[in-house]
């Protein structure tokens, strides 16, 4: 549900310092009047504008306004559908785009690579662990430290355990 979602995103800006505050409406005027509300205000912004990402340049007025960066998010693959939805008039000004594909993304396998630099522990092994936003670990792997200052990839494959969004460490 959109609050579990919305409290699984704070938990996780809280705990890497971020205050993270979360607004949903269907309304435009209302959807402005926050929008510039958040001018120096705020550090960055996440922005899921649905189908006004195609045609409403009020929103990219206010956005562009905002003076934050921005990542647009779309929950459907936007560019794979119709040709109006390929239409962003925010795209431009968004740091980035985020989108997803209708298709069964919850069951694939998710990736997740660590860089690891050591220093003082060539030639012995170090444990490397996943940790899922319980604090479990999720798994574990055992690396051979290699010269101070050289970097070793860990790459960690897990499905997840529940839908939407997951945070690990």
């Amino acid at each position: 549900t959109l609050p579990e979602l919305e409290a699984q995103v704070r938990a996780w800006g809280e705990e890497r310092g971020m205050r993270v505050g979360t607004f949903q409406t269907n309304s435009e005027a209302a959807f402005l009047e926050h929008v510039h509300g958040l001018a120096g205000a705020v550090d960055g912004a996440i922005v899921n504008p649905g189908a006004w990402t195609h045609y409403q340049y009020s929103i990219r007025d206010a956005l562009e306004v905002m003076g934050t960066p921005f990542v647009e998010v779309h929950l459907s693959d936007v560019d794979a559908r119709e040709d109006f939805r390929r239409i962003s008039v925010v795209r431009d000004i968004a740091v980035a785009q985020v989108r997803v594909s209708q298709s069964a993304f919850e069951d694939a396998p998710v990736s997740v690579q660590a860089d690891v630099t050591a220093a003082g522990f060539r030639g012995r092994q170090l444990s490397a662990q996943l940790i899922d936003q319980a604090g479990a670990v999720a798994q574990e792997q055992t690396i051979d430290a290699r010269a101070d200052g050289e970097t070793a990839a860990v790459r960690f494959q897990l499905k997840p355990t529940q839908p939407w969004l997951s945070f690990y460490q």
